[in-house]
């Protein structure tokens, strides 16, 4: 298995009371196909293919869903996935049918939600367990890099709200309103929440990531908590950065 946690921050040691039951999804897509293993809405793909348990997308390739969230603005939604290319801005998750600029971002190979700041780092080439929660009663958003609390910020301005036709959610596809801001790469799975994942929650579907299938009793035996490797400092969010970009961006 490979290493736990990779951080610039230093790493300590920490133990964790992990909950013995954990929050299952309401949606799992594995990526064998475009159906939910739970019989749901299946996914919409625009371009891509599937092949070897992974979808394998390119530039401003993806996938959609509507019609899955039981509120717009509660829910948990676990990616594992790579992107080929990290610099710059590289769409991950959009919000609002492809019409604001705001959401979920790879920008500079780390975590990044425009405008609120950015986070972890976010490599090419490498496999990253991706969790964005959100709280409709508190507007609290808060996004994990491989287990690791990230980005956490009061969306009051409910800009990680899903108020597309149908709650309609959009995955590596760029918004129509400043194109051009994506990457090629893979994805494993997706799992989709009607809750809010705690932070011990997530930990947990990190050390068992390479079960597909989700909701408790995977098929990866997690390392001891005891040994898992944290960095210090986490819970530090980047400053706020303002958007540059050059007349001639697309």
């Amino acid at each position: 298995m490979d290493a736990l946690i990779r951080s610039g921050f230093g790493i300590s040691m920490l133990t964790l009371a992990l909950p013995a039951a954990a929050q299952t999804p309401s949606h799992v897509y594995r990526m064998n196909d475009a159906t939910d293993v739970n019989s749901g809405t299946s996914l919409t793909t625009h371009g891509g293919s599937f092949g070897g348990g992974l979808y394998s997308f390119g530039a401003n390739q993806g996938l959609s869903v509507d019609n899955v969230l039981a509120s717009n603005s509660t829910y948990s939604i676990e990616m594992y996935f790579t992107l080929d290319f990290c610099g710059g801005y590289r769409r991950t998750i959009e919000y609002k049918n492809r019409t604001s600029d705001a959401g979920t971002y790879v920008l500079s190979c780390a975590d990044t939600f425009f405008p609120a700041g950015s986070g972890q780092p976010m490599p090419s080439s490498t496999f990253m367990h991706y969790v964005v929660t959100r709280n409709g009663l508190t507007d609290a958003f808060q996004s994990y890099v491989n287990g690791v609390a990230s980005i956490g910020f009061s969306d009051v301005g409910g800009m990680s709200e899903f108020t597309g036709p149908n709650d309609i959610m959009h995955f590596f596809l760029d918004d129509l309103a400043v194109g051009g801001e994506v990457s090629s790469g893979q994805v494993d799975y997706i799992r989709l929440y009607d809750d809010v994942l705690t932070q011990n929650q997530v930990l947990t579907r990190y050390l068992d990531r390479g079960n597909d299938l989700g909701g408790g009793g995977g098929t990866v035996t997690p390392e001891p908590v005891s040994m898992v490797l944290l960095g210090s400092g986490l819970a530090g969010v980047a400053a706020a950065r303002r958007r540059r970009k050059a007349a001639s961006q697309s």
